[in-house]
This record gives C-alpha cells, sequence and structure tokens, in this order.
C-alpha cells in the first residue's frame, strides 16, 4: 500500500519522550492497509528517526514547553479532515485507527475512549482498576468504558479525536495557555459552540499513568489533586463547573460543620457516616467481582487515594490562595518551567 495524498485522519503528537512514538507509529502501521493516516509529532524530535511507506510521518522540532503552540503547528500541517490528538505516552490499541477514522463528516461529536496501564505489574493493575472506578475521582475522564454520552471536562487531549471543521470554528488554545488547562479551556469553549461529546470503548490506547507501586501512583495523584486545588483558585471559571472537584473542596468543611452542628451526638453521627462509606468501598469492590484478598487490596487502595487526594487538595488551595495574595504567576506556564 503506498500512503495516500489525502489521508482520512491526521495524528497528531506533542512530544517530550520522543522514544515512545515508534510505538505509537507501529500501532498506526498495523492498522494502514484500512485506513489511511499521517502522523504528525512536534517537539522533542531532534535525533528521531521515523519512516514509513505506509503512513507518512511529518516531525517538527519545537519547544517542548510550548504544548499549545507545538498542537498549532501540527494542526495547520495536518491533512486530514479528521484530527486526532495522542500524547507521547498514549499507544492506540487495535480498532483505534479505524474507529477514529469513521468520524463522520460535519460531525459535531468530540470522541475519546479509555485507558489500560502500560505495565503489567501488579502495582500497576491494581492502581488501573481503582482508578477506573466511578467512586475514585467522580467523573469519566480516561475510564469511561462503553459508548456513552460524556461531559465536557471528561475528554482529555490525550485521547481526542474530532473533525477539522469543528476544531476551525472553536479554535485551539492559546500558546500562552499552562498546558494543564488546554482540554478544558478547549472543551468548555467546544461546548459553547454546540459540541458534544462522546467516550467509545473501541478508542482506547495504552496509556502510561500507572507506575509499578502504589506508593508512586498515590504520590503521582497527590501531586495532581495539589495542582487542582491551585487551578480551582486560579481558574474558577472553568473548575467550579466540574462537580467532582467541587465537592471534594467542600466536602471537609461540610462534615466538620455538621459534626459541630450534631452537639452531643457527634460521635454517632460521625460513626454513622464512616459506616456509610465503608459500605460504599466495600460495594464498588464487590461491583468488580474481586475475591477476598482482592477486594481488601482495592478497598484499602482507594481509601487511600480519597484521603491523599482529598488532603492534597485542601493544600493546594491554600498555596494558589497564597500565590494568588502575592501576585505569583502560574508555575506551569510555558514561559516559565513549562510542561512536569
Amino acid at each position: 500500500m503506498t500512503v495516500s495524498i489525502d489521508p482520512d485522519i491526521s495524528v497528531l503528537v506533542a512530544c517530550t519522550r520522543p522514544e515512545l512514538i515508534e510505538g505509537i507509529l507501529r500501532a498506526l502501521v498495523s492498522e494502514s492497509d484500512s485506513v489511511s493516516c499521517e502522523l504528525l509529532v512536534g517537539g522533542s524530535v531532534g535525533n528521531l528517526c521515523l519512516s514509513s511507506n505506509k503512513v507518512a510521518v511529518t516531525l517538527v522540532e519545537s519547544d517542548p514547553a510550548q504544548l499549545n503552540q507545538t498542537r498549532e503547528l501540527l494542526v495547520g500541517m495536518a491533512r486530514g479532515p479528521v484530527l486526532a490528538f495522542l500524547d507521547d505516552d498514549a499507544v492506540p490499541q487495535p480498532g483505534w485507527l479505524r474507529a477514529a477514522a469513521s468520524l463522520p463528516a460535519g460531525s459535531r461529536e468530540i470522541w475519546t475512549g479509555p485507558e489500560t496501564p502500560t505495565r503489567s505489574t501488579p502495582g500497576a493493575l491494581l492502581a488501573a482498576q481503582v482508578a477506573a472506578s466511578i467512586l475514585a475521582e467522580g467523573y469519566w475522564g480516561h475510564i469511561g468504558v462503553g459508548d456513552r454520552q460524556v461531559r465536557w471536562y471528561e475528554v482529555p487531549f490525550c485521547n481526542l479525536i474530532l473533525r477539522r471543521e469543528l476544531l476551525d470554528q472553536v479554535g485551539m488554545p492559546d500558546a500562552d495557555m499552562v498546558w494543564d488547562l488546554d482540554d478544558f479551556d478547549f472543551c468548555r469553549r467546544a461546548e459553547d459552540q454546540g459540541a458534544t461529546f462522546r467516550t467509545r470503548q473501541d478508542l482506547r490506547i495504552r496509556h502510561d499513568r500507572y507506575p509499578d507501586r502504589i506508593s508512586q501512583w498515590l504520590t503521582r495523584k497527590m501531586r495532581e489533586r495539589h495542582r487542582t486545588g491551585s487551578k480551582l483558585v486560579r481558574y474558577p471559571e472553568l473548575y467550579l463547573q466540574i462537580p467532582s472537584v467541587v465537592l471534594a473542596a467542600a466536602l471537609p468543611w461540610v462534615g466538620l460543620a455538621a459534626l459541630a452542628s450534631t452537639g452531643k451526638h457527634r460521635w454517632h453521627f460521625a460513626s454513622a457516616c464512616g459506616a456509610t462509606y465503608l459500605l460504599l468501598v466495600a460495594n464498588e469492590a464487590h461491583n468488580h467481582k474481586l475475591g477476598k484478598p482482592e477486594a481488601l487490596q482495592f478497598g484499602v487502595t482507594l481509601i487511600a487515594l480519597h484521603l491523599t487526594s482529598t488532603a492534597a487538595l485542601q493544600v493546594g488551595i491554600a498555596t494558589g490562595l497564597a500565590d494568588k495574595a502575592r501576585g505569583l504567576p502560574d508555575k506551569n506556564a510555558p514561559t516559565r518551567l513549562g510542561r512536569i
């Protein structure tokens, strides 16, 4: 098969880890007999050597800290009517390319799909299993299974597919925007333009977000939720529209207020709340059809996630308030530390 002059789909990857791109190319080549596509990679690609007679490859050297600027460059060079954004550590699974390219002409839907861990260690698999629970973080981003409508804040740029005409209408995030706000900004503006959002099971990717040890994963989630707290303060116009963030931020204080208002019955109230929470966790483990040892691991990890995430979120809110009061710029602005 020769590479099509007009590909059915353009796959766009902003790259900080060039050693991972070959895996993405192999995944695309495996389906290229039925779908013509091109791969455009921007960022740290100076030493990257990739070629294929089935998938056209374009490499664009750019500042990896300027994530949104890199994506804008790639969009300007893309030739396909369907545009698919991937992270450099997100590898499409079998069927992904055919499903992505099937987005109908004129569609105002933006598609995404679920993820599986790159690693097969017990810690990575347990982390992915806990993360896939709706009780973990209260939304379907990264974890949505099946074929269903999702909300604008549940479609990440690591696996986002849309028609070019919709992208042209919405416009890319500003090049000066902090790198970890881009998908929320874009999808919120897309919703304002009448776009809808869907997760599809056949758009599954393998995503390197699950370390080998649970302690490493919890540390990562702690950093993420600390950052979420800071962003809640800096960008309330976005984050106050996300129910799970608002709930997690308010729940500890609501709980303390309720505990204080119950007077001498406060410990009965606290015991009832604790028992209800443990029952919910146990029921979630049961829904995953786990044996007793696995169910205990699942439950303990889910509780640990809630504790670390809630604490980190509160610290992040305090940090964000302090930084804002001192007039400090966002540390994730591309003119500062770039992508971390």
